[in-house]
């Protein structure tokens, strides 16, 4: 991200998903100038008993997805 941070002009616009981590990794280099959002999504259960779930890799239905926005203020941990 220090490296970014060098290259970017601006506040940058920036989506990650919900590992808590990124607020942090995003934040410090950016000094608080730099929008974050987040995308969470939720995936149903794949019910591996069934023969043909078992035997293939698929990904999940996405159920709902999850948005959230901000300016990460210098003073957020």
């Amino acid at each position: 991200m220090q490296d970014l941070r060098q290259r970017v002009i601006g506040a940058p616009e920036i989506s990650t998903g919900g590992f808590h981590r990124y607020k942090v990794a995003i934040r410090d280099p950016f000094a608080g100038r730099a929008h974050h959002g987040v995308i969470v999504k939720t995936y149903s259960a794949t019910n591996l008993a069934v023969k043909e779930a078992a035997g293939r890799y698929s990904p999940a239905e996405a159920v709902a997805v999850n948005y959230g926005t901000g300016l990460f203020p210098t003073s957020m941990a």
